[in-house]
């Protein structure tokens, strides 16, 4: 009897166990199910990442190309010779003004003559006019006339042409002027580039080019190449990588057109030049990271800064970019507090 309570005792036991083995991890299970999926203290989602903005000063510089435009110089041209060239007397680099001698025609000396027109009239005794004026007023300067200028070509005149005619080197000068002894300058003084005649060729017709000027430059416009920005304070100039620097206004304009060419070092044949623009003086900038910059595609770049218990956006002007930096130009000062991850956070994030 004693003997079977035993075994029953130990059926019942051995139950009970086997229970517990089957019942444990379901339970395990059961409450595993029934907690938090998260742990304390940790949340769904990104959260707002703020910095304060630093500062830097910083060279600012955007690659351009100034872009060259140019003219022909003015030109010297035959009033119609006739006969063979004997002598030239510039070349070249020379500067020419009024009265010198350019060359000669059978070995009669032809002068340029700097009047407010060309003088194509043949002029003699009883003449009036404009012209008779500046031909008497060249003879003056000339040391051949010392009378009055009446603009009335008079016996004195004609005597003052005769001298003059025959300090050229014409064998049977006459008082008549004639206008085939003169090339016209149109402004002094007149830097030669070229002589296009030479000794012993056949003197060129009335309006032949015989001496040129250097071409001068008509345009000289900058552009900055895509993706880069201007500095945006200070002065503005453009540096090539050879020569010296040429002052621009804010709208990239150049101040000075005159100087370009010898800034430049440059002559006709170049049509343009690569270089920078950049500020003549260094700037302090607000730095951010670059994740914090938003450039929402219609041309707008932007930042949030912290505003109450959100944030606000504002428009700025990048003045350089490097790895991970943002250099602010405006928009943001040292010391904002700036959302770093504006991506993440926002629902959206255009920047208007």
């Amino acid at each position: 009897m004693a003997e079977r309570n035993r075994g029953l005792v130990g059926v019942v036991v051995g139950t009970v166990f086997a229970t517990v083995a089957f019942l444990g991890p379901v339970a395990f299970l059961i409450g595993a199910q029934s907690r938090p999926d998260t742990l304390e203290g940790i949340t769904d989602g990104p959260v707002p990442i703020v910095t304060e903005a630093g500062t830097r000063s910083v060279d600012t510089r955007a690659a351009a190309t100034i872009a060259l435009s140019w003219m022909d110089g003015p030109t010297l041209k035959s009033p119609g010779f006739d006969g063979r060239v004997t002598r030239i007397a510039v070349e070249g680099g020379d500067t020419i003004i009024s009265g010198d001698i350019i060359l000669a025609v059978d070995g009669i000396d032809r002068i340029a003559l700097a009047t407010p027109e060309p003088m194509v009239r043949t002029l003699d005794r009883g003449d009036k006019g404009p012209d008779v004026e500046w031909l008497q007023g060249y003879l003056t300067e000339a040391g051949f006339f010392a009378e009055d200028i009446t603009g009335t070509y008079g016996y004195r005149t004609d005597r003052a042409v005769k001298a003059w005619r025959t300090s050229l080197g014409d064998p049977d000068p006459s008082g008549v002027f004639l206008p085939q002894l003169i090339l016209w300058l149109p402004g002094e003084p007149f830097v030669v580039d070229a002589m296009l005649v030479a000794v012993d060729d056949v003197a060129p017709g009335v309006g032949s080019p015989v001496v040129t000027s250097p071409s001068s430059l008509s345009t000289a416009l900058v552009g900055v190449r895509e993706g880069q920005t201007v500095p945006v304070s200070g002065d503005l100039v453009f540096a090539p990588s050879e020569g010296d620097t040429i002052a621009l206004s804010r709208g990239l304009a150049v101040i000075d057109l005159g100087s370009v060419a010898a800034s430049l070092a440059v002559s006709a044949e170049v049509e343009s030049v690569d270089g920078f623009v950049t500020a003549t003086s260094s700037m302090e900038v607000a730095t951010v990271p670059t994740s914090a910059v938003i450039a929402d595609g219609t041309g707008g770049v932007c930042v949030w800064k912290v505003d109450g218990d959100g944030f606000s956006v504002f428009p700025v002007e990048l003045a350089r970019a490097t790895a991970g930096v943002a250099f602010v130009g405006a928009g943001v000062e040292p010391g904002d507090n700036v959302l770093v991850n504006p991506i993440e956070i926002l629902d959206e994030w255009a920047c208007r």
